[in-house]
């Protein structure tokens, strides 16, 4: 009988392509609200503070399978052209996931650099506006 690890790492690998599939799913207005509002609060049971009763086997490492089979559900219940519209965009860097995080990065860059200057006794330079390379 396989160990719980061997069973449980494959799905640790899925998740990063997974979620980042979801999140662009989930912003996008083609995909149901029913089916966003399942994904959060399936989503939201797993990662609630709140005790739920004890014939409720959710553990700790029983979140992450469960965590990545409520995103595959998601995924799998889209509209098939939305998804496949998504995935093409995440293969080539264009999605709304990595727009969303180059702004972020960028966001996070201009920060460290503020404080730096900040820290350096030096006036924090103006908000460049920089071109994205990826548009």
């Amino acid at each position: 009988m396989p160990s719980l690890l061997s069973r449980v790492t494959p799905l640790v690998l899925e998740l990063p392509s997974q979620g980042k599939l979801a999140y662009c799913l989930f912003r996008d207005q083609r995909v149901p609200l029913r089916s966003k509002a399942a994904l959060v609060g399936a989503l939201g049971l797993l990662l609630s503070p709140l005790d739920l009763p004890t014939w409720v086997p959710l553990g700790q490492m029983e979140a992450i399978p469960l965590a990545l089979l409520a995103v595959r559900v998601f995924n799998d219940t889209a509209p098939a052209e939305v998804v496949k519209e998504q995935r093409a965009a995440l293969m080539e860097q264009r999605s709304l996931f990595d727009k969303d995080w180059r702004t972020v990065v960028e966001a996070v860059r201009s920060a460290v650099e503020a404080a730096r200057a900040t820290l350096r006794g030096q006036e924090p330079k103006a908000l460049e506006a920089r071109p994205n390379q990826k548009e």
